[in-house]
């Protein structure tokens, strides 16, 4: 049981790391992939708000911002609906579908969306919003959890 205890632990605190180098890191706090700052991705504590967006991230691609599933494109797996979305919210044309792929405006595309039908942040909205799925739900929610007791500890 004892093994089987610290098999989790090592796990998830493995899971963690690659969260924050891949996504936290390069695409929400220094909007450069480049930089990348240890004492900060392990020392620092993360706003509800960013652990969410980790928890959106993982469950939608593993912090991979090459990832392609269907017609969905990057960490946030952004579709040209989302895409339309954002552009329309900002009476313009600043985003195209394979931005995405770039971390900080698949970011930028996310905060756009939220911030005008999701202002209060609520974290079932956001979900919702992002995928509308009951089981997706539930599965971003337990990664939020956890990463949320990881946090507070």
């Amino acid at each position: 049981m004892q093994r089987l205890i610290l098999f989790i632990n090592i796990g998830t605190l493995a899971l963690i790391i690659i969260l924050l180098f891949r996504t936290f890191i390069s695409a929400i706090k220094y909007n450069t992939p480049e930089t990348i700052y240890i004492h900060d991705t392990i020392y620092k504590k993360h706003s509800d708000w960013e652990l969410l967006k980790i928890a959106i991230i993982w469950q939608e691609s593993k912090g991979n911002s090459k990832a392609i599933g269907g017609n969905g494109y990057g960490i946030y797996q952004i579709t040209p609906i989302y895409v339309k979305e954002c552009n329309r919210i900002l009476d313009t044309i600043k985003y195209k579908h394979s931005d995405a792929f770039i971390d900080s405006l698949a970011n930028d595309m996310f905060e756009v969306v939220q911030n005008y039908h999701n202002k209060e942040k609520c974290p079932k909205k956001a979900i919702k919003l992002h995928n509308k799925g009951d089981k997706y739900y539930q599965e971003v929610m337990d990664k939020y959890n956890m990463l949320k007791y990881l946090n507070d500890k």
